[in-house]
């Protein structure tokens, strides 16, 4: 696991289905021969996810990606804990979900791009923020 590349991925706004697919993607292991996944979120809201799409995910928090024990079965999590996914209706438009989905972008980017400019991400990294970008992920390595 250590040639492919890490992947930090976002769960999205808690109010609609991204937390649901992303459990979903991380339950099945669809991705790992594509890339080593890094959640950087509120865990909480993976955990609602998983719970929605009725699949285990088992989860290890770190404070770091270079902290990341690439070789535990878990999934790694920098855990925010920014968002209680209980304090919010799902469905329903959220505008504080939304500003905190955006700002998990920034500080995604900033776990994930320490040293590098959005334009040119350091080689071996990148974040997928929604599960559909697998298949584009996939036909261009």
């Amino acid at each position: 696991t250590g040639r492919l590349p890490v992947l930090g991925l976002m769960l999205g706004d808690c109010t609609g289905i991204g937390p649901e697919q992303c459990a979903r993607i991380l339950a099945d292991g669809r991705l790992d021969d594509a890339a080593r996944l890094l959640v950087v979120g509120d865990a909480r809201v993976l955990v609602q996810g998983a719970q929605d799409a009725k699949v285990r995910v088992a989860w290890h928090p770190y404070a770091s990606p270079e902290d990341v024990d690439w070789m535990r079965p878990e999934v790694p999590v920098i855990d925010l804990a920014n968002l209680d996914p209980g304090t919010v209706v799902r469905g329903q438009v959220s505008p504080e979900s939304g500003r905190i989905a955006g700002e998990r972008s920034h500080r995604s980017a900033r776990h994930v791009f320490p040293t590098s400019r959005w334009s040119k991400p350091a080689s071996g990294t990148g974040i997928l923020r929604r599960p559909s970008i697998r298949r584009r992920f996939v036909s261009h390595r």
